[in-house]
């Protein structure tokens, strides 16, 4: 009944078919093992959505150790082995990656390069600008989603692409 979009849920951070099947099973396990604690009136769908979600960041996470990005603001796209676009196209990726970033909106980008590329806190951020911490979540789940989308319209960009960002956004 929920697999599905459970399934489709984890994809859209893990393209891999079969890591998305065996956290999809992790997932229903996780729900086998918390069925007496689980609140029956608020149902579990939300709940199956938050853990599929945080599974799939988790597994992210881990390859993010595994791979060891170069943090230093940049992306060291060489690091994911199996291009076929050679090292002209690990540039290109990064220039998509890159001008994404430089046709965000002032306010998210400000937001966005304070929180992930110099580390302050939600808090530190709000304070910064101005503005509540709500708002600098919403300026950075805005910021993604933008550059998320820039890179997916971009057809030099490849999936190598979408998959550094998420790695580098989600580890840093």
């Amino acid at each position: 009944m929920y697999a599905a979009a459970i399934r489709l849920n984890i994809a859209k951070l893990i393209k891999d078919a079969e890591t998305v099947d065996d956290l999809l099973q992790e997932v229903f396990i996780t729900l086998w093992e918390s069925r007496l604690s689980i609140d029956a009136n608020k149902g579990i769908a939300p709940w199956l959505y938050t853990v599929s979600y945080n599974r799939a960041l988790k597994f992210l996470r881990k390859k993010m150790k595994e791979v060891q990005m170069v943090s230093d603001n940049t992306i060291d796209l060489s690091l994911f082995s199996d291009s076929v676009n050679g090292p002209q196209g690990d540039e290109a990726d990064l220039a998509v990656i890159h001008a994404a970033l430089d046709k965000l909106p002032f306010r998210k980008k400000m937001a966005f390069f304070e929180y992930k590329l110099k580390g302050k806190t939600l808090d530190e951020v709000a304070d910064k600008m101005g503005i509540t911490k709500d708002a600098v979540k919403g300026y950075l789940k805005d910021a993604r989603k933008f550059i998320l989308q820039y890179i997916k319209k971009n057809e030099s960009s490849s999936t190598e692409t979408t998959i550094c960002f998420l790695l580098w956004i989600f580890t840093f």
